[in-house]
């Protein structure tokens, strides 16, 4: 089940990358719920965008920020890395990248995070394989590790 809200993400995601936009904010409080009528006890995931916001300006999102969004570029692969680090979290328990805005500017840019199987032995290793490439450090690269 835990798996499914992330599928759905990136489902809206991807239909707003069709139509040309990039959400630049991703974070899990973009994100709402609503109940899903043909599967009661299962939520349908609903993407939130304001088209008025900057998501250069995201600085205050520092965790979420992919390495491109750090130097002003937004791409599609930059809401996908945001995405991945919204779900390494409920996955592991913790934030792939911790410290400091500045540490975390330097990890986000040059440290490969642990794969969440490391901290959670449940997780498939094909689930790990799909968060690491979505946080590789360069958009449609596989990490290293």
């Amino acid at each position: 089940m835990i798996l499914a809200l992330p599928q759905q993400a990136a489902d809206a995601l991807q239909d707003m990358h069709n139509q040309g936009r990039i959400h630049g904010h991703v974070t899990p409080a973009s994100f709402f719920t609503r109940p899903n009528e043909a599967h009661l006890g299962f939520p349908d995931l609903l993407l939130g965008y304001n088209e008025q916001s900057n998501p250069i300006e995201a600085t205050g999102i520092s965790l979420y920020m992919a390495p491109e969004q750090w130097y002003g570029t937004l791409v599609p692969a930059t809401d996908q890395y945001a995405l991945a680090i919204s779900t390494y979290q409920p996955l592991t328990w913790r934030a792939p990248f911790q410290g400091t805005q500045e540490q975390m500017r330097n990890q986000h840019l040059h440290t490969i995070p642990q794969r969440p199987g490391v901290f959670n032995t449940h997780i498939p290793s094909a689930v790990d394989s799909v968060v690491l490439r979505a946080l590789s450090k360069k958009p449609g690269k596989c990490p290293t590790k």
